[in-house]
């Protein structure tokens, strides 16, 4: 099949070949024998959802995106020919390199999430420490204060840190088959 051709959103998959734009509007091509890694990824946002395929081959990372209102009660063209051309480029691939592996992430809330979950158990616990400081400056050393604002702040502090830990490792996806990709988008497709 090396005649057929896809089209999305400014890239076009002929025969090996991927091309598209990057976001200055240069062309860029990528030939998928010489693809490294391979990146699907749904990001979900408050009011939309990003869906990418990301190459990386000599030249650096190259991606197909499509943003997807979350409103839309049926899924649009946009994505529909976006996970089309995914699934083709990753059955490319299986067929070039047996046992090619590609990271499927999905996110929600985007990426920036544990960052402030983070920021915020830190501000707590600045709090707490200020406030343990200045009872001991206004009042001096009483006795049940301290433990109490220690084991306070030790607490908050363990909290935002299993929060941000599990937050990052909620991205960690296993690397599927390349040839698993087009199963789970359909699958995907099914769902909305």
């Amino acid at each position: 099949m090396s005649n057929d051709f896809l089209c999305c959103t400014g890239a076009r998959l002929s025969g090996q070949v991927l091309s598209g734009l990057d976001r200055g509007g240069a062309a860029w091509t990528v030939e998928l024998q010489h693809v490294r890694r391979l990146v699907y990824s749904e990001r979900r946002t408050r009011n939309s959802t990003i869906y990418s395929l990301r190459l990386k081959d000599k030249g650096g990372w190259r991606t197909v995106s499509v943003d997807i209102p979350r409103q839309r009660m049926a899924p649009s063209i946009d994505l529909i020919e976006h996970r089309a051309l995914s699934a083709r480029v990753a059955e490319v691939l299986a067929e070039l390199r047996p046992g090619f592996r590609v990271r499927y992430e999905v996110v929600q809330g985007g990426r920036w999430l544990p960052l402030w979950v983070g920021l915020g158990a830190g501000g707590l616990v600045a709090a707490l420490l200020w406030l343990w400081a200045f009872v001991a400056q206004v009042q001096g050393p009483p006795a049940g204060v301290f433990p109490a604002i220690t084991l306070g702040a030790g607490l908050v502090s363990g909290l935002g840190a299993g929060l941000v830990m599990g937050l990052a490792m909620r991205r960690r996806v296993p690397d599927v088959s390349a040839s698993a990709l087009p199963g789970l988008l359909t699958a995907a497709s099914r769902r909305g």
